[in-house]
């Protein structure tokens, strides 16, 4: 069975290749209008079940004391009425232009388009306020950056001796 592995939302890579991506990086097209994206990619395309049934877009959603109750159960409606519509549906479809409307310091960041506010959940407020910038997501790219991930993936990957194509050298 695959398995990836993801250092605390910077830097993932399936077993045994050298295929490596970072997840507090975006590079949005050129001419496009990234406020638009969504603020989180991973929900939509993933849905976390609670067992107690509970449908919400990611696990730190699901435990939130402010919001649990806010997403409904599978046990009571079908799944498909429940991803369509209501507070699971505003979560999923939230925007980085709704980040932006609350935050203007964002607006004029360099790294916005990059970053695009980090994880919704990181710094979550106590009344469920998930329009709050990852400041984890903002040092990384004030302080240390794409080019330095890069550089020491790079050599980790040349130190065990794989090429960074993923073959193994001789």
């Amino acid at each position: 069975m695959p398995l990836k592995i993801e250092l605390d939302g910077f830097f993932s890579c399936p077993k045994g290749s050298t295929d490596y991506s970072a997840s507090y990086i975006h590079h949005p097209k050129r001419g496009t209008d990234w406020s638009r994206y969504p603020y989180c990619e991973s929900v939509r395309y993933t849905v976390y079940i609670g067992p107690e049934g509970r449908l919400a877009p990611c696990m730190g959603f699901s435990d939130h004391p402010a919001l649990r109750d806010r997403f409904p159960s599978v046990l009571e409606t079908p799944l498909g009425e429940l991803s369509l519509s209501g507070y699971y549906y505003d979560v999923v479809n939230t925007k980085v232009s709704d980040l932006l409307d609350k935050n203007p310091a964002c607006v004029e960041c360099p790294h916005m388009p990059a970053c695009c506010g980090g994880c919704m959940v990181e710094d979550i407020t106590d009344d469920g306020d998930y329009l709050v910038p990852d400041q984890r997501c903002c040092f990384f790219h004030k302080n240390i950056g794409e080019q330095a991930l890069r550089e020491i993936a790079d050599a980790a990957i040349l130190a065990a001796g794989y090429s960074l194509s993923g073959k193994k050298e001789a």
